[in-house]
C-alpha cells in the first residue's frame, strides 16, 4: 500500500492537526517514515496562541523530524 513511499525513500510525512492520528501512525509504522503533525491555526495547540508562535511550533516540528531522519 505504501510501496511508493518506501521506493522513493520518503523520510518524513506531514499531516495537520486536529485530524485523527490513526492513519499517520499506521503510515509511519508501515513505511518507517517519521510523522509530523502541524497545526494550521493559532491556538490549535498549547503555546501556539499567536501566529508567530504557531509558525515557530511548525518549524520546530519540521526541523526535529528532518534531523532525526
Amino acid at each position: 500500500r505504501y510501496g511508493k513511499m518506501q521506493r522513493d525513500r520518503i523520510a518524513v510525512a506531514v499531516s495537520e492537526l486536529p485530524r485523527s492520528q490513526k492513519s499517520p501512525d499506521r503510515l509511519a509504522r508501515e513505511t518507517g517514515a517519521r510523522f509530523v503533525a502541524l497545526t494550521t491555526r493559532p491556538g490549535g495547540l498549547p503555546h501556539t496562541s499567536t501566529y508567530p508562535d504557531m509558525v515557530r511550533y511548525n518549524v520546530l516540528q519540521w526541523a526535529n523530524a528532518l534531523d532525526a531522519a
